[in-house]
């Protein structure tokens, strides 16, 4: 026999974080952004690292995790790759560059002053079977607001999706979307975090909008 008390709350988990990832996904593939889940996710991993350097533990690592991810969305949103010369997906390797060495650099550092890591570390993995309906709440709380912001935002999205360039011109906050959207995808990374590790949050996102327009 299935024990549904026990599979009921893992399957809406699971189904819930698939379907408010892959919302996002279409408008982050639809940009030609698909590494900004990639480097929005090494940010939080950083800003939780040197979180826990200052101190911080379980659950309060989330909040220096959000400020390095937004603050790096605010990045993305006033650089601009047309006065910059560049294409949108070098800056945002340059900042995951930086990010990520700036995440490996502080977890180096708990051995030299002599911290434990455990708790950083346990923010790297998740698991679907030990999502239970509080984390089931937290998610639709995230997928909630995401469905809101969108639809706040349709009209400015679908011309941002159709041309980045056109929406500028018609004087169109595109930079100001890049870091709603960004602030958003760190939103349900946190919410999806007991789901899947860390390194696979940003890669929900993008693979299933991926796959459908290569099919």
């Amino acid at each position: 026999m299935i024990d549904l008390l026990f599979w009921a709350p893992v399957i809406c988990c699971g189904a819930l974080a698939g379907a408010s990832t892959g919302m996002l996904g279409t408008f982050i593939v639809g940009m030609r952004v698909p590494f900004l889940g990639v480097c929005v996710s090494h940010a939080a991993l950083a800003g939780a690292v040197f979180g826990g350097l200052c101190g911080l533990t379980g659950p309060t690592l989330l909040l220096p995790a959000l400020v390095g991810a937004i603050v790096t969305a605010l990045l993305l949103g006033t650089l601009d790759p047309q006065s910059a010369r560049v294409d949108s997906n070098v800056l945002l390797g340059m900042l995951f560059s930086l990010t990520m060495g700036l995440a490996f650099l502080g977890l180096g550092l708990f051995s030299v002053y002599g911290i434990s890591d455990n708790e950083v570390r346990s923010l790297l993995w998740g698991s679907l079977n030990f999502c239970r309906w509080r984390d089931f709440h937290i998610m639709g709380g995230a997928a909630a607001l995401e469905a809101l912001v969108v639809a706040a935002f349709y009209k400015e999205l679908r011309a941002i999706l159709f041309s980045r360039l056109h929406a500028a011109a018609a004087d169109l906050p595109t930079g100001a979307m890049i870091v709603i959207l960004s602030s958003l995808l760190v939103a349900c990374a946190a919410a999806i975090s007991r789901v899947t590790e860390g390194r696979m949050r940003s890669r929900v996102a993008t693979t299933p909008t991926a796959t459908r327009d290569m099919s």
